[in-house]
C-alpha cells in the first residue's frame, strides 16, 4: 500500500470560499501521522480525533507513515471543518472507501472522537462556495443538512456518523450516494412585524421623513427629547422597507451562519441594534483566529440602529465610516484580507443634552460638547436630520398615520421608479455623478453650489441632498424633482437643528 488519495474541502475567507485539496499518503518510513498545510492548532489536533474516531469505528490505525497534506499550503487554515475530509483521505488510501466518493463532492464536518459527525460554523457559506466551485455534491452532519439545503443545485448529504459512509462506500461500491438523504428545501418566509409604523402617533412629520428614508435608502438621524417616539420611530424603519430579492436572502442567512445563528430565508431585511457596551470588534467584525462579521454585516440589506449615539464611544463611531462609504468592510490579517458586505442604513437617534430631561438643567457648554460628540465627518453622511418633540395628547387622539403594510406599499412603488430610472443602482441613495442633476431646475442648482461655496455644505453633501430630492419626488410620483422637493430635501439636510 503505497499510494496517494484526494478529496476536497473548503475553506472560507470572509464569504469567499477557496477549494482546499487534501492529500493522504501511506507509506513506509518512521511511525507517525503528520498533517502540513499552514494549519493552526486545531488543524493539527485532527490526527488526534480522526485515530480515535477510527479506533471506535473498529479501524486499526496503521503502524505506517502517514502524511496528509492540505493544498494550496500557503493558504492559511482554521477550524475542525476538514476533519471529515481528512478522515475520507485516509480512508481512500488505505482502500477501505472506493474513490469514487471523491468525485465531485466536498466534504465539510467535524470529527467527534466517537465517530459522529459534528456542525460548523458557516455552513452555508461553505455550501454556497462549494457549488460556485462546480460540485454537486456536499457532505455534512445531519444537524447542518437543512442549513446547506438553502443553497440551490447542491445535492446536500447529511450524515450523523462516519459509519454510515463507511457502509456507503465500500471499495467496488457504485459511484454515487445510494440513498440521497437531502433535506427538504426551505421557502422564504417574512418574519412577523417587529413594531407597525402605526404604533408612531402625533409625529406626521417624522413618519413621512421615515418614508422618504426607506424610499432612497437614506441614513438619518432622530433627536429630540426623551418620550418623543425615536427609537420606536427607528424600529419602524425594517418594516416599511421592500422585502429582500432572493440574492440577498441568500447573502443574509450566510452572514448570519457565519456568526453563529441559525440562518433562516427571511424576507424581512434584518435589522441591528448597538448599545454603548459594544466593542468595534463587535461592530465591523473581528476576531482573533477566525474572522467573524459584525454588526455592519448582519445589518447587510437592512438596519442598522444606534439608539443614543451620542453616548457611545468615539472610537465606535469612526468605525463607521468606510462601510458607509464602501458598503463593505474588510479586516486586515498577517496573510490575507477578510471582507464582509456591509450595505446598511444608518438611524442614530439622540437626545438633546446629557440630563435628558424635558426642562433641560444643563449648562450652554455642556451642551455644546453633547453634541460635538457626533463628528463631522459623521454628520455629513447623514442625509435627513428629524427633531422630534413630545406630542401633546390631542395629537395623539387626532393622529392616525399609515400602517406599516401600507406604508411599504408606498415605498416598494417608489422604488420601483427609481430602479426603472437608474437600473445600475438599488436605491437613490446609491446614485452619483451628473445624472443626479438631470432634470432638476437650475436656479436651486445655482443656489446649493452658492451653499457650497460658502462652506455650509460639502460636495458630498451637496449629492445627498439631489438624492434626497429624487426621493421624494419619487414618493410624491414626480417625474423630476420640483422646486418644492429640493427645499425639503435641503431642510432635511441641514443639521443647525442639531448642532
Amino acid at each position: 500500500m503505497n499510494q496517494v488519495a484526494r478529496v476536497h474541502a473548503i475553506s472560507l475567507g470572509g464569504l469567499q470560499g477557496t477549494v482546499v485539496c487534501v492529500e493522504a499518503h501511506v507509506g513506509p518510513g518512521l511511525v507517525m501521522t503528520r498533517i502540513v498545510g499552514n494549519g493552526d492548532s486545531s488543524l493539527r489536533e485532527a490526527s488526534d480525533r480522526v485515530r480515535a474516531a477510527f479506533l471506535n469505528c473498529d479501524i486499526p490505525f496503521l503502524d505506517q507513515r502517514l502524511t496528509v497534506n492540505l493544498s494550496p499550503a500557503d493558504l492559511p487554515k482554521t477550524g475542525a471543518s476538514f476533519d471529515l475530509a481528512i478522515a475520507v483521505a485516509i480512508l481512500v488510501a488505505r482502500e477501505i472507501l472506493d474513490q469514487s466518493i471523491a468525485w465531485k463532492t466536498a466534504f465539510v464536518a467535524e470529527l467527534a472522537l466517537d465517530g459522529s459527525l459534528r456542525p460548523v460554523r458557516g455552513t452555508l457559506a461553505l455550501a454556497w462556495a462549494a457549488r460556485e466551485h462546480g460540485f454537486t455534491h456536499l457532505v455534512v452532519a445531519r444537524e447542518s443538512a437543512g442549513e446547506a439545503a438553502l443553497v440551490e443545485g447542491l445535492s446536500v448529504q447529511g450524515c450523523g456518523h462516519l459509519n454510515e459512509i463507511l457502509r456507503a462506500f465500500p471499495v467496488g461500491a457504485p459511484a454515487g450516494w445510494p440513498h440521497p438523504c437531502t433535506p427538504s428545501k426551505q421557502h422564504p418566509t417574512r418574519t412577523s412585524q417587529r413594531t407597525d409604523l402605526a404604533n408612531v402617533r402625533g409625529q406626521p412629520e417624522a413618519r413621512y421623513a421615515l418614508l422618504i428614508a426607506a424610499v432612497g435608502g437614506h441614513h438619518m438621524l432622530l433627536h429630540g427629547e426623551p418620550g418623543a417616539g425615536k427609537s420606536l420611530l427607528a424600529s419602524c424603519l425594517p418594516s416599511v422597507l421592500p422585502d429582500l430579492c432572493a440574492e440577498d436572502m441568500m447573502t443574509v442567512a450566510a452572514i448570519r451562519s457565519l456568526a453563529g445563528f441559525q440562518p433562516t430565508l427571511d424576507m424581512q431585511p434584518p435589522c441591528e441594534s448597538i448599545s454603548p457596551g459594544t466593542s468595534v470588534a463587535a461592530l465591523v467584525g473581528g476576531g482573533s483566529r477566525q474572522v467573524r462579521p459584525g454588526a455592519v454585516s448582519l445589518a447587510h440589506c437592512g438596519v442598522l440602529i444606534l439608539d443614543e449615539a451620542p453616548e457611545l464611544p468615539r472610537r465606535l463611531l469612526e468605525s463607521l465610516r468606510t462601510p458607509l462609504d464602501e458598503g463593505q468592510v474588510s479586516t486586515r490579517r498577517a496573510h490575507a484580507i477578510v471582507t464582509f458586505p456591509a450595505r446598511f442604513q444608518l438611524v442614530m437617534t439622540a437626545n438633546p443634552c446629557p440630563c435628558g430631561l424635558r426642562e433641560c438643567r444643563c449648562a450652554p457648554h455642556s451642551r455644546r460638547l453633547y453634541r460635538r460628540r457626533l463628528s463631522g465627518p459623521i454628520l455629513d453622511r447623514i442625509d435627513i436630520v428629524q427633531a422630534m418633540t413630545q406630542p401633546s395628547e390631542s395629537s395623539l387622539a387626532v393622529d392616525e398615520g399609515l400602517s406599516s403594510t401600507q406604508a411599504r406599499a408606498m415605498v416598494v412603488e417608489a422604488r420601483r421608479r427609481s430602479v426603472k430610472r437608474w437600473p445600475q443602482w438599488p436605491s437613490n441613495a446609491y446614485a452619483e455623478g451628473e445624472l443626479l442633476q438631470v432634470g432638476v431646475p437650475s436656479g436651486c442648482l445655482d443656489a446649493m453650489r452658492r451653499e457650497v461655496e460658502r462652506g455650509r455644505l460639502s460636495m458630498r453633501g451637496l449629492d445627498r441632498v439631489l438624492r434626497v430630492a429624487w426621493s421624494i419626488a419619487d414618493l410624491e410620483m414626480h417625474p423630476e424633482p420640483t422646486v418644492e422637493d429640493l427645499g425639503l430635501a435641503m431642510d432635511l439636510r441641514t443639521k443647525d437643528s442639531w448642532e
